[in-house]
């Protein structure tokens, strides 16, 4: 991640002294039950671009951390209004529940937070939200998109 254009134009933009930490989050939603409900959570992972890849894609690394579980809302009927309406009442929860758990690092992306590094100097940090891994109806929930639309590939 850190030999990309979008690292360097990213760090330029910031404080001299300052460093960028790349924020990826990963979400699927899971079954918490199979037979009596049907139940399922939306865990949010986060982990920072800073980390090795090599470190970060394995389980072993411990460098994931659950950030938030959501509640899935169950499945909805298509055709009516007030499905429609339920439908948008739980976007609305979703993207307020996001707005609460990403309020910290949306703070700290404006003003900084030093951080001190294991070379024992501290240094100026920017939290920037960089990545979301996820599949394509989570991509369009996150957009509040119709699920039946695809993105176009170029």
């Amino acid at each position: 991640m850190h030999t990309g254009d979008w690292w360097w134009e990213t760090q330029n933009t910031l404080p001299e002294g300052s460093t960028v930490v790349p924020i990826l989050c990963a979400s699927d939603v899971t079954d918490l039950t199979n037979f009596s409900g049907d139940k399922k959570a939306w865990p949010i992972y986060l982990t920072i671009g800073n980390i090795k890849s090599s470190v970060r894609s394995k389980p072993t690394g411990h460098s994931l951390i659950l950030q938030g579980l959501l509640p899935v809302p169950p499945k909805l009927g298509k055709n009516s209004l007030a499905n429609s309406a339920l439908r948008r009442q739980s976007q609305m929860a979703l993207h307020r529940a996001l707005g609460e758990i990403f309020q910290s690092i949306r703070e700290c992306s404006q003003e900084g937070e030093l951080i001190a590094f294991a070379d024992g100097y501290e240094r100026l940090c920017f939290p920037v939200l960089s990545g979301w891994i996820a599949d394509q109806p989570e991509h369009s929930n996150l957009q509040n998109i119709s699920t039946s639309s695809y993105p176009r590939c170029e």
